[in-house]
């Protein structure tokens, strides 16, 4: 017999074991899976973003000898400011239980706490490997089976570091009418405005596809917000590009993962309009690599995500060495 329950993130070893069933599930089969270190999830459960809540569910198996033990979970996160009729869903069921009927069982209670929650938009991520056709994919099966459609497709792109940096990344030449500036964790004070400035755009520019998402305008006070709560989890690794005149041109972002130093996150990369067509996003990350040789030196992997159809940012990526390990699928339901 399977019982589903909510799982108490200040009860350790409920938590933890919690988390080793969703990363084992969710790291099967895949070649450079990325997943959020457990430290990083303990504190966001334990200490809420006022912005985002979160439930975490687990699938109870009570026939096995000598005790109970968990199959597999669940977790639903509410945003809690805008887009406040979406839910992002995840369900994770160990391999070897597949088939049982637990997965199921988890998505039954995971739209209970959607639809108690009044969310009508439920949005997931399925990643697919390399050579795995959509149509053999089990989690996208599952999701498609339950009325998901996909509505925003992405690359998931690695570079492999190997303790050392590809060839290539020497320092960005300063010519072509741009500075770079690069710091790690907090913005300069002079530069946060700008920042939140470029974070807006960026924001505002990046494909969705058809997903129900109201693009966030970007503050100085959430920059510093975000800064704080992201330094319980990650180093944060920026580089800004400002043109002759002091204007913010672009920037892009690299997160190093604490606990999970082998897998660094390539987050946003992004140029303002008018300034594309120079190679600065390629600069851009030239610059920023420089501080992941001094911040995070034996680290493995790089990984970023870019839409299928970003030419320009695949040809910027292929010239650093990224090479495609799986296709993400942002999947999206809408709820009668």
């Amino acid at each position: 017999m399977v019982r589903i329950q909510p799982v108490d993130p200040h009860d350790e070893d409920a938590f933890a074991q919690w988390y080793a069933v969703m990363r084992a599930s969710a790291t099967h089969g895949r070649t450079a899976p990325t997943v959020w270190a457990e430290a990083t999830l303990t504190h966001w459960y334990r200490h809420p973003n006022p912005r985002r809540s979160r439930v975490a569910l687990a699938a109870v198996d009570e026939s096995r000898a000598p005790g109970a033990r968990v199959v597999g979970v669940a977790s639903v996160e509410l945003p809690l400011d805008v887009d406040t009729e979406t839910a992002e869903v995840d369900v994770e069921v160990l391999p070897t239980e597949r088939g049982r009927g637990v997965g199921s069982a988890l998505w039954e209670a995971t739209l209970e706490v959607c639809r108690a929650e009044r969310r009508t938009v439920l949005q997931a991520e399925v990643n697919v490997p390399v050579g795995v056709r959509d149509q053999s994919s089990p989690g996208l099966r599952f999701a498609r089976d339950r009325g998901f459609t996909s509505e925003n497709i992405e690359d998931h792109l690695a570079l492999p570091l190997g303790g050392g940096l590809p060839s290539g990344t020497a320092a960005p030449d300063a010519g072509a009418g741009h500075r770079f500036i690069s710091w790690v964790d907090r913005a300069p004070d002079d530069l946060v405005a700008a920042y939140a400035a470029m974070q807006t755009l960026m924001n505002a520019d990046v494909p969705t596809g058809g997903l129900v998402r109201t693009p966030r305008p970007v503050e100085v006070a959430d920059v510093r917000h975000a800064e704080e709560r992201q330094a319980k989890g990650f180093r944060s690794l920026v580089t800004l590009a400002l043109t002759t005149g002091g204007e913010p041109a672009g920037y892009t972002l690299v997160f190093v993962p604490k606990g999970d130093e082998d897998n660094l996150l390539q987050d946003d990369t992004y140029v303002i309009r008018s300034e594309r067509g120079h190679r600065l996003g390629q600069r851009l990350k030239t610059a920023n690599l420089a501080q992941v040789r001094e911040v995070a030196p034996a680290s493995r992997w790089l990984h970023t995500w870019t839409e299928q159809g970003n030419a320009p940012m695949h040809r910027t990526n292929r010239a650093f060495g990224f090479s495609k390990v799986e296709t993400m699928h942002e999947v999206q339901l809408l709820l009668a």
